[in-house]
């Protein structure tokens, strides 16, 4: 009997996380509820990017990791670095931080380039 509860229960978990995945109907709440790959096309769709180039994003994604690592007691300095296509007042204050600034004008064309801007 205590195993059938316990089975009960574990259904009972799938089910309300199915639920609450299909009620979001923003990608950016529904992605928080698994777990998305970094780098994919599903990924550039979570942070509203237009047009997919991994090379770039990968660029752009590392300045945002490396805010995030040394700066981990703000909790979500990577996610809000790389929000709307990293093209936010977090992504220059990274920059900064990182010491980088030398690089500014090259990530703002990469940025330009994954949000379908002329350059």
């Amino acid at each position: 009997m205590l195993v059938f509860q316990g089975s009960a229960v574990g259904r009972a978990c799938v089910w309300l996380l199915l639920l609450a995945g299909l009620v979001c109907p923003n990608h950016q709440v529904a992605g928080y509820f698994y777990k998305i790959r970094s780098g994919t096309q599903k990924e550039f769709e979570l942070i509203n990017c237009k047009q997919f180039n991994k090379t770039y994003y990968t660029e752009l994604s590392r300045v945002c990791d490396d805010c995030q690592n040394i700066y981990r007691k703000y909790y979500n300095v990577g996610v809000d670095c790389k929000k709307d296509c990293f093209d936010n007042e977090w992504f220059p204050k990274c920059v900064t931080y990182l010491e980088h600034d030398h690089l500014l004008e090259e990530y703002k064309k990469m940025k330009e380039y994954l949000n379908l801007r002329d350059l």
